[in-house]
């Protein structure tokens, strides 16, 4: 799927098109400890898990869509999270900013929450709003569905933000279940206007590896990348779409 116009910025502060190798991806980096942890739990440096036993940790944040609608556009994001081996995460935040243009606020956002494990479909309105359609699975059902894109949340996500200029999302695994947060996560936003929006995004991890033989689990927070320059964060400009048939938010 191509996005239209959309360009990611380097190091050094250019802004350059998107190659078609990297079409969708605004992001894919390796996740690292938090190098604050240790002094918070001085008094338990043994929970925590080493720097070798996290190497692995990954995340990716891609554009899964960029759609128009009357007097805005769309965008579906797509967190991938790759844990450490024998690790799974148990939490994880997205927060994201726009930057510019000044005074632009995220009309709407999804999803704004979701407690069961369920097939559900974000959808767009005219109006730029954004809801969740539920899809119950039936025995042997076939056909359309097939077709029509569908994301499980397998662990409880909440975002909040809407109305402001930062958004945020949760995701956190269900207590009684223990499988970590999945690892492919949806977060849609919409914004009014047609002018490329500046983004900066920070995510926020937390991995946790089972005790064996009666030992204590241990866990670690992790952060976006290496580079702490820009406070962990990651910049990205997205342009709006040109005029094209709508596909991913409209059943």
């Amino acid at each position: 799927m191509v996005i239209p116009g959309l360009t990611r910025r380097k190091q050094k502060g250019e802004i350059k098109p998107m190659t078609d190798n990297a079409q969708n991806i605004l992001f894919d980096e390796a996740l690292v400890a938090d190098p604050d942890e240790p002094h918070e739990l001085a008094d338990s440096p043994e929970s925590l898990l080493t720097d070798d036993e996290i190497k692995g940790a990954r995340c990716a944040v891609r554009i899964k869509a960029v759609e128009p609608s009357e007097g805005g556009f769309a965008v579906a994001l797509a967190a991938v999270f790759d844990p450490p081996p024998n690790a799974r995460f148990t939490y994880a935040r997205v927060s994201v900013q726009l930057k510019t243009p000044e005074g632009m606020t995220f009309a709407s956002i999804a999803p704004t929450e979701v407690r069961d494990s369920q097939p559900v479909k974000i959808v767009q309105s005219q109006n730029l709003s954004l809801t969740l359609k539920a899809w119950k699975v039936e025995a042997g059902a076939v056909g359309n569905d097939r077709e029509t894109e569908y994301t499980w949340y397998e662990c409880i996500a909440r975002g909040s933000g809407a109305g402001s200029d930062r958004v945020r999302w949760t995701f956190e695994e269900h207590d009684d279940v223990h499988k970590g947060i999945g690892p492919n996560q949806m977060m849609s936003f919409t914004v009014n206007g047609d002018a490329p929006i500046g983004l900066s995004v920070q995510i926020t991890c937390n991995v946790i590896r089972p005790g064996l033989a009666g030992l204590a689990d241990r866990t670690r927070t992790l952060l976006f990348g290496e580079d702490r320059s820009s406070g962990r964060r990651r910049q990205a400009v997205i342009e709006p779409p040109e005029q094209k048939a709508k596909s991913w938010f409209f059943g």
